[in-house]
C-alpha cells in the first residue's frame, strides 16, 4: 500500500514538472511588449522570456554582456539590469571597494538602469551574509 502511495506522489510530481516545462518552452509575451523590446535592443542575442505575474523579463546578451530587461504587460519599460564583470567596473568604484571592503569577496557586480535613476550594485559577502554596495552612475558610493 505504501508503495502505491509513493508511486502516485511521484507520478503527480513528474506530471506537474512536465506541464511547467512545456509552458515555459511555448512562452511568448504580448506583441506590444515584444515590439518595444526590439525597439530598445535591436542587436540582442540569445533572447529568453519569462513571465512573473504582470511583469515580463527578457534575458539576453548584448555586446558580450548578460542583461535582463523588465517590462510591464503593456510594454512599459520598468528597468534593465546588466551583469558587469568586475574588471569592467569604473576605476573609481573598484578603488573604493578595495579600500573599504576589499577584505570581503566580491560575488557579483551589476548596473541597473531605471526611469530617472541609474546605479551600480556590488554584491559582497560580509560577516557571513550577502550585502549590497550601491554606487551612482558617476561612481560615487551611496551609503
Amino acid at each position: 500500500m505504501r508503495y502505491f502511495f509513493f508511486l502516485g506522489i511521484f507520478l503527480l510530481s513528474t506530471l506537474a514538472c512536465l506541464a511547467q516545462t512545456s509552458r515555459e518552452r511555448g512562452f511568448a509575451p504580448p506583441a506590444p511588449l515584444q515590439d518595444r523590446f526590439w525597439e530598445d535592443y535591436p542587436q540582442a542575442e540569445r533572447l529568453h522570456w519569462e513571465g512573473t505575474g504582470t511583469r515580463y523579463v527578457a534575458r539576453f546578451s548584448l555586446n558580450a554582456l548578460q542583461m535582463q530587461a523588465h517590462y510591464d504587460e503593456d510594454g512599459t519599460w520598468a528597468y534593465t539590469q546588466v551583469e558587469v564583470p568586475p574588471q569592467r567596473l569604473p576605476e573609481k568604484i573598484l578603488d573604493h571597494y578595495r579600500a573599504e571592503f576589499g577584505a570581503h569577496p566580491l560575488l557579483r557586480a551589476s548596473f541597473h538602469d531605471e526611469p530617472g535613476n541609474s546605479y551600480f550594485r556590488l554584491e559582497i559577502r560580509r560577516e557571513g551574509a550577502v550585502r549590497w554596495l550601491h554606487y551612482d552612475d558617476q561612481g560615487e558610493f551611496i551609503p
